[in-house]
This record gives C-alpha cells, sequence and structure tokens, in this order.
C-alpha cells in the first residue's frame, strides 16, 4: 500500500487483495495519516479485490472512528459493491462516492472537502455536528 498527502488530500493506493484483518490495517493506516496531516479528504484507489461485503467492510470502517470525504476508485468489476458501501456510509451521514478514474475522483473529493468544512462551521451550538475531519477517519 502507497501513501502520501498533499494538498490538503490524502492519496492511498491499495495493491494487495484486501480481507478480513486486512481491511482494517488498510483502512486505519489511511486513517492515521489523514489525521497527522490533517487532511480535508481522501482519494483511495484499489487495484486489487475487496473480499468483503459492503456492510462488512462498513462495519470494520466504522470501528476506525471519524470520516472525511472519500473518493474510491476501483475496478468496474467492483464497483457495484462499493457503490452498495458508499449508500451505508452516505445513510450514516458520510461523504463517499466511488469513481473509475483519478481525475474525476480528485475533482469530486475537492468538492466535496468544502461542503464538509461548511457543514463542521456551520452546525448550531449543542447541535449534532459532522465529525470533525482532524479527528481519525476511514476509507
Amino acid at each position: 500500500m502507497l501513501c502520501l498527502a498533499r494538498g490538503g488530500v490524502t492519496y492511498a493506493r491499495v495493491s494487495g487483495l484486501v480481507m478480513g484483518a486486512t481491511a482494517g490495517v488498510v483502512i486505519s493506516s489511511i486513517a492515521g495519516l489523514s489525521s497527522a496531516e490533517e487532511a480535508t479528504g481522501q482519494v483511495v484507489v484499489y487495484d486489487a479485490p475487496v473480499l468483503l461485503a459492503p456492510d462488512s467492510l462498513f462495519a470494520v470502517a466504522k470501528s476506525g472512528g471519524g470520516s472525511l470525504p472519500t473518493a474510491l476508485v476501483v475496478g468496474p468489476d467492483q464497483i457495484d459493491m462499493f457503490r452498495a458501501y458508499s449508500r451505508l456510509a452516505m445513510q450514516a451521514g458520510i461523504l463517499k462516492a466511488v469513481f473509475l478514474t483519478e481525475t474525476l475522483a480528485f475533482e469530486w473529493v475537492a468538492q466535496a472537502a468544502l461542503v464538509h468544512a461548511y457543514q463542521l462551521s456551520h452546525a448550531a451550538p449543542g447541535q449534532s455536528r459532522p465529525t470533525n475531519s482532524r479527528k481519525a477517519n476511514y476509507a
């Protein structure tokens, strides 16, 4: 796995199979870098299959803490599973979207990070706020 942060965005490229225990390691590694770099968004490219059902992947991801807008770049064979995963995240108030190209993913995450920052800054006192983007995050 390659992980780097630049310009407020964490970029991760996952090249090995992701299943069970490895999903937790991948997600926590990306979250750790995002938190340390105070990232405002994430682009995660999955070059190899993720061998988990959407709800199982979401359960692993939820255990990682907070959330940042995350663009997920996958191959055509994984798009249905990741769209289902993305829907679960959206129902929980977490901005995630699935793309086939990195270019579109970076364009989306730049816009989504602005929306997320606006939500954080405009929540009424005492009102439930979206998760602070500077805390632990998950892909």
